[in-house]
């Protein structure tokens, strides 16, 4: 490992926390993804437990390749600036199916609502099997 990445404790916790399911297609997650990106070579302040969020490989690659895969993952609360402070951005839950906003710990609190969320109605990306 590079020390740039989440340490394996921490890449545990964030899967846990998402149920092991991708927050982009609802699959099984393999990969702890950092919400703001690290920049060049990474950086160590990044590797918080309010950055991360579960993610399968294939969405991994996707949300950084394909550009409506990455408008989705923003709007999700996938990805955020790396000027924002993931803490308060909200992230779409993949387990719950509603916002959520992530802290250090490895919880969340739910953001509130006066609007019931129907989780049906929530896009996911669509992958083929």
């Amino acid at each position: 490992m590079s020390g740039t990445g989440f340490t394996p404790q921490q890449k545990a916790t964030i899967l846990f926390r998402d149920g092991d399911k991708c927050a982009m297609c609802g699959r099984r997650a393999t990969e702890a993804n950092h919400r703001a990106n690290r920049g060049a070579g990474g950086h160590r302040a990044s590797n918080t437990l309010a950055n991360g969020c579960a993610i399968c490989h294939e969405c991994n690659g996707a949300i950084e390749s394909d550009p409506e895969a990455a408008e989705l993952a923003r709007a999700r609360g996938v990805k955020v600036s790396r000027y924002e402070d993931p803490a308060l951005v909200p992230y779409l839950s993949p387990l719950y199916g509603v916002p959520v906003l992530l802290d250090e710990a490895g919880g969340f609190a739910f953001v509130p609502t006066t609007a019931p969320v129907d989780p049906a109605a929530v896009p996911t990306l669509s992958r083929n099997e």
